[in-house]
């Protein structure tokens, strides 16, 4: 009983700290390299860090691991839906981060056996990962080469894991719904899927 108390107690005041983490880092970039250029590694802050926790939670499915990464993922979509909210341009690519980080939110507070929100947290940031990279070197004079090299890398990560990787997962997580009578974390999650194949589409265009 007192633990439980305990622990609904603590999730809320991780999930604030882990906000505070990614607005602090946030501001603090925001002072040497500028607004845009610091969210962009605000959120590589997150790919990485939350590529590492969920990767934890599947070598060691504790609560206390998936309690960590969901704390630390939370916490950044909140600080991403505030940026995007402080920042609102009416355009197709926000409309669809907002879809991302609230289906996101809910996914991973759902039960992740049977759901897979480790896997998809796991795999869906990994994949981001290179986009940040490029983002950042076509920034920079004279970084053609790499940013051209960056550009096949994101191609090939983002397309292998968002297409054949995360629909695998999704298939699992729909015999699972079969099971447990349950077609809402599906339902939620399955637009993330066709997201990916719309932006594989538009990275390959870009090479």
């Amino acid at each position: 009983m007192l633990l439980s108390i305990l622990h609904n107690i603590m999730l809320p005041i991780n999930y604030y700290f882990s906000h505070l983490f990614f607005s602090v880092t946030h501001i603090n970039l925001n002072k040497k390299i500028g607004r845009k250029m610091a969210n962009n590694f605000t959120a590589l802050t997150h790919a990485t860090g939350c590529t590492i926790l969920a990767g934890r939670y599947l070598q060691n499915k504790t609560e206390s691991n998936y309690n960590t990464l969901t704390a630390f993922s939370s916490g950044y979509f909140i600080y991403d839906l505030i940026y995007l909210t402080k920042y609102w341009e009416s355009k197709p690519l926000n409309y669809a981060y907002l879809y991302h980080h609230f289906a996101s939110l809910y996914l991973m507070h759902q039960n992740p056996i049977i759901f897979k929100g480790a896997h998809i947290l796991f795999f869906g940031e990994l994949s981001n990962i290179p986009t940040y990279l490029v983002y950042y070197y076509q920034k920079q004079p004279n970084k053609q080469k790499i940013v051209k090299k960056l550009k096949y890398l994101q191609f090939l990560l983002y397309t292998f894991i968002r297409i054949p990787i995360i629909g695998k997962i999704l298939e699992d997580v729909y015999y699972n719904s079969k099971e447990t009578g349950n077609y809402l974390p599906l339902i939620v999650g399955s637009p993330v899927f066709l997201m990916g194949l719309i932006w594989s589409k538009k990275l390959f265009n870009k090479l």
